[in-house]
């Protein structure tokens, strides 16, 4: 985690109540005392990775919009 932090590389991590989550990016409450949290949140990764992986297939082209407040991404895809 300390070296992932020193390279500005952005961390999710289950952190129980006795953990510091101040070196973690995107810290998520839990416990890992038994075995069903770490099973939930790695089902639910997984299920959005392949979800993004799908999603990432059906589009045709990805345009950068500027405009005065920002960057838009415009996605085009006949699947959507």
């Amino acid at each position: 985690m300390t070296w992932a932090a020193e390279n500005n590389i952005p961390t999710v991590a289950l952190c129980d109540s006795d953990t510091d989550p101040t070196p973690i990016s995107f810290p998520i409450p839990g416990s890992d005392d038994h075995d069903y949290p770490v099973e939930l949140i790695s089902f639910w990764f997984s299920t959005v990775i392949n979800e993004g992986k799908q999603t990432r297939k059906t589009v045709d082209k990805i345009f950068e919009v500027h405009n005065s407040k920002g960057t838009v991404l415009l996605i085009i895809s006949h699947n959507l």
